[in-house]
């Protein structure tokens, strides 16, 4: 299942937005996301909990500078996802996107789909704030 989010105009450089990116997992603090617990965080990934929901582990898989940065996500309940964050410069701004394509049962995808990209715009305003900052 494909998933996208909005596309947010960032106040910061296509660079400083991959560079945030790119360190996201080795950050030793969770994001500034609403209901992440749990965070664990090293040089090769991140392993967090969505409230009462999932547990996660997330890997940097594939970087190309001040455009892409993608991860591969598992979870505790089968599910497996990619995860590409679209980076385009703007001058001194930038745009992102995060496009996801999930591996999960084909039963649930139409369910999950609309709560799972509002949780994915709800990160992208989440994480235009962090960059922005800094």
């Amino acid at each position: 299942m494909k998933l996208t989010s909005h596309t947010e105009t960032i106040a910061a450089s296509a660079a400083n937005t991959y560079d945030f990116l790119c360190h996201l997992i080795q950050t030793t603090q969770a994001p500034p996301i609403p209901d992440i617990t749990d965070w664990h965080a090293d040089e090769q990934g991140c392993s967090f909990t969505v409230k009462n929901m999932v547990s996660c582990n997330m890997r940097l898989t594939d970087a190309q500078p001040y455009r892409l940065v993608t991860y591969h996500l598992n979870t505790d309940k089968s599910i497996s996802a990619t995860v590409n964050f679209r980076i385009e410069s703007m001058g001194t701004d930038s745009t992102l996107q995060v496009e996801a394509e999930a591996d999960m049962p084909f039963w649930i995808q139409a369910m999950l789909k609309g709560p799972m990209e509002q949780v994915m715009n709800s990160v992208m305003g989440k994480l235009k704030e962090a960059i922005e900052r800094s």
